[in-house]
């Protein structure tokens, strides 16, 4: 009988002793998932700052895009100026040579008068 006892005393100790065990493992369980819980909470966090983060360099780009918009336009207009007025000068200084090559015609063109004069009175004596 007293086999039969021991039979009957052991099976209890292996259902404690598995019940223990899944205590245990409940426990690690918990710990573990306030583990990630506290890893998502610092990982929300810093998404949060890094959002944060994008929205000011945003504002920033869309900022100096603007000035930069603005300095391509005034450097345009300041360009075309400087191009408007290298074309007058080019334009002055084509009229100021046609005009020489006129000037120069002309005094050919009595010179070549001159020239014939003095023939002719050369050829009458």
């Amino acid at each position: 009988m007293s086999d039969e006892m021991q039979l009957k005393e052991r099976p209890s100790y292996v259902v404690m002793g598995g019940m223990v065990l899944a205590l245990l493992l409940a426990l690690a369980a918990l710990v573990w998932c306030y583990g990630l819980s506290n890893h998502l909470a610092a990982a929300e966090q810093k998404l949060a700052v890094a959002e944060q983060r994008n929205v000011d360099l945003a504002q920033k780009q869309q900022a100096l895009s603007a000035r930069m918009q603005a300095a391509t336009e005034t450097l345009g207009q300041s360009v075309g100026l400087t191009q408007k007025q290298m074309e007058l000068k080019a334009q002055s200084i084509m009229a100021a040579q046609t005009a020489a090559v006129k000037a120069q015609t002309a005094q050919t063109a009595k010179l070549a008068e001159s020239e014939a004069a003095a023939e002719k009175k050369i050829g009458a004596v």
